[in-house]
């Protein structure tokens, strides 16, 4: 493929012919090649392209979620926070990477040497920065035509496939809800969905799901179903986070022993999760006639009690803790 073919299967695919041609080149050269071969590279390219693509985004975002109301005040479906939030997931590295890779972009860089030896175009940095030279080099060639750059950054990005289907779920607020769910024992959350539901910023999709932890319904708008389910995930996290719900005994003792059962019980009680432990000690006379203890070991709310005979004081104390340990986290205690 000749140099003139590779740049009009670039321009096809980006949907925009260039009227300087080196700037193209130049946007698929990476600096250990003009290290080596002379010519300009295309890391000043990288930072016009980041600059341009923050500000179409957030125009993209703007006129997505934005709008007038009848008073003339300029309203969002999404708050600063999640509009923050929205932008960063669609210009992060992840998703440049992934969109420059799906366009098939990285064949064509420029590489010195050393960059081919280490198979640098499979690295997501460098096809990061690839993607952000494009619109760099799309800027300047068009003396930042805003009608140009907003094609072109749509066609690239589009961001409309990633607000419909949501970013790497292993991230996401629905993913961690998941999780919470079957850490407890709740099988899968249970979300229904009604369309068709109309805002200021148009139509909507509205999620709701009720918590079976306390019966709560919650419900959230958003303009595809996987949105509205992210914000609504993201609302019932933060109400176990405030509630003190979203930690589990597990996490805050992943690994119980009889030798730490009571200081380990103990930072249950101060994350929230049981009442204080209390233990009432009786010295007694043992079946073999010597001296021993009998101990309780209290937990207010909790139905059992634990309570036992031994020989010494101490060591009452730790099986009990063990034991009460293991029952607080759901273990089955193995002789």
């Amino acid at each position: 493929m000749t140099s003139a073919d590779i740049i009009e299967e670039v321009e096809k695919t980006i949907g925009y012919h260039f009227h300087n041609q080196a700037l193209l080149e130049q946007a698929f050269t990476r600096k250990s090649y003009s290290a080596e071969q002379g010519g300009e590279d295309n890391e000043v390219l990288e930072f016009y392209g980041d600059s341009v693509l923050n500000f179409i985004v957030t125009k993209f975002l703007n006129s997505k979620f934005g709008g007038l109301t009848k008073d003339q005040e300029f309203c969002s479906q999404y708050n600063e926070s999640e509009l923050t939030n929205l932008r960063k997931k669609l210009v992060c590295k992840e998703t440049l990477a992934e969109r420059a890779a799906f366009l098939d972009l990285p064949q064509y860089l420029l590489l010195g040497n050393g960059d081919e030896k280490q198979h640098a175009e499979e690295r997501p940095s460098v096809k990061e920065d690839l993607f952000e030279a494009i619109i760099g080099a799309v800027a300047v060639d068009s003396a930042y035509d805003i009608k140009t750059l907003t094609s072109v950054v749509t066609t690239m990005l589009d961001p409309q496939y990633y607000l419909g289907n949501g970013f790497d779920s292993s991230e996401d607020a629905v993913s961690e809800l998941q999780e919470w769910y079957l850490r407890k024992g709740y099988g899968y959350p249970d979300y229904r969905f009604r369309g068709g539901i109309l805002c200021i910023t148009g139509e909507s999709v509205e999620c709701s799901l009720i918590l079976p932890e306390c019966n709560k319904s919650f419900s959230e708008l958003g303009v595809s179903q996987a949105w509205a389910k992210q914000k609504l995930a993201g609302s019932v996290l933060d109400y176990l986070d405030d509630q003190g719900l979203l930690a589990d005994p597990n996490d805050v003792v992943p690994n119980p022993s009889k030798e730490n059962a009571i200081s380990q019980l103990n930072q249950l009680y101060q994350h929230g999760f049981i009442s204080e432990p209390e233990y009432v000690d009786e010295q007694i006379v043992g079946k073999d006639g010597k001296p021993a203890w009998y101990v309780e070991l209290h937990i207010a709310g909790r139905k059992n009690y634990w309570h036992g005979s031994f020989s010494k004081k101490k060591e009452g104390h730790h099986e009990l803790a063990y034991s009460t340990l293991l029952d607080v986290l759901g273990i089955n205690k193995k002789d």
